[in-house]
């Protein structure tokens, strides 16, 4: 599992808090943002400045809390605030002399991106095998498992992984009840996958040395 480390945090805290303030949020609408992101309205919680509050929660949050805030803040960012790092955006609604590039804020959006950027491409491959699931598998309940374990990589990564234990044995037992071989309630996952691989001729004592491999 990825998070963002305390190093690459610096760097989201440089792009996101401004003198106190954190982005564009007010106080009620920064409550709302991370309550909605993490669970926790910030500046209820610690009675500071939104800045200080959100550097409070970094320090106090796990690893996997702290990535998904940033992130969200990140997108956030991305989301509502493109005339400070993109030079070419029109911004029909300001009226004021300049622009609103900022070039301090474009480096440090730049160097945040890649972080974010590695992280959400961790999941690709995770995605595609997922996909590939559901093809295979048209139950309702195990689109949703899929779905979920998804969503909880970063946020929940304990969940996740029992999730994904428990995605392993609704695949098995769907490739079992398929075949019409039986299970009992009382089977585990790798008596539930040994029976599954048994079934499907996998177990090496299936193959033989005769067998060719077979490729597209």
């Amino acid at each position: 599992m990825a998070f963002i480390t305390k190093k690459e945090e610096g760097l989201f805290l440089a792009l996101f808090n401004r003198d106190g303030y954190v982005l564009n949020f007010n106080d009620s609408t920064f409550n709302a943002f991370t309550a909605s992101s993490i669970g926790e309205a910030l500046k209820q919680k610690y009675g500071m400045s939104k800045g200080k509050s959100l550097a409070a929660y970094l320090n106090d949050a796990t690893d996997a809390n702290r990535t998904k805030i940033l992130v969200d803040l990140f997108h956030h960012y991305e989301d509502e605030m493109e005339y400070e790092f993109n030079k070419d955006y029109e911004d029909v609604t300001w009226w004021g002399n300049s622009s609103r590039y900022d070039e301090k804020y474009a480096k440090l959006y730049q160097k945040c991106k890649e972080v974010v950027d590695r992280l959400e491409g961790s999941t690709v491959v995770i995605t595609q095998t997922a996909e590939e699931l559901k093809m295979k598998f048209s139950s309702e309940y195990l689109s949703r498992q899929i779905d979920l374990m998804v969503k909880m990589q970063v946020s929940d990564p304990t969940n996740a992984i029992g999730m994904a234990k428990e995605l392993i044995e609704s695949c098995c037992k769907t490739i079992l009840d398929e075949k019409g071989i039986a299970y009992t309630k009382n089977d585990d996952v790798p008596q539930l996958a040994d029976k599954t691989m048994d079934a499907l001729n996998l177990l090496p004592a299936n193959v033989q040395p005769t067998d060719r491999v077979l490729t597209q």
